[in-house]
């Protein structure tokens, strides 16, 4: 899954944490110590990254790095100029 590994190497660059210490199941608040401004400073660095946006419902319910990286895979959506653009996190 390329958008994992992808995931992976943000978290690891965001948190100043080597790669191979993280994997698909890495809880964000207890394996990492995230708080909720590491998580929005994470999703803010993944948005540009796979230009997603990722919903506030999406964000709020962000436990693992496998989860970050399956919303980033299943949500597709268009900006409002009209660029294609991924929300993630969002029926919309």
């Amino acid at each position: 899954m390329h958008a994992l590994s992808e995931v992976i190497n943000v978290a690891a660059a965001e948190w100043k944490v080597p790669p191979r210490q993280l994997s698909a199941t890495s809880l964000l608040k207890r394996d990492l110590g995230a708080d909720s401004l590491d998580i929005l400073s994470l999703v803010s660095r993944l948005e540009r990254r796979f230009n997603v946006r990722f919903s506030d419902e999406a964000i709020a319910e962000i436990d693992t790095l496998q989860h970050v990286a399956e919303l980033i895979e299943d949500g597709a959506g268009c900006s409002e100029s009209g660029e294609r653009v991924r929300t993630a996190g969002s029926d919309q």
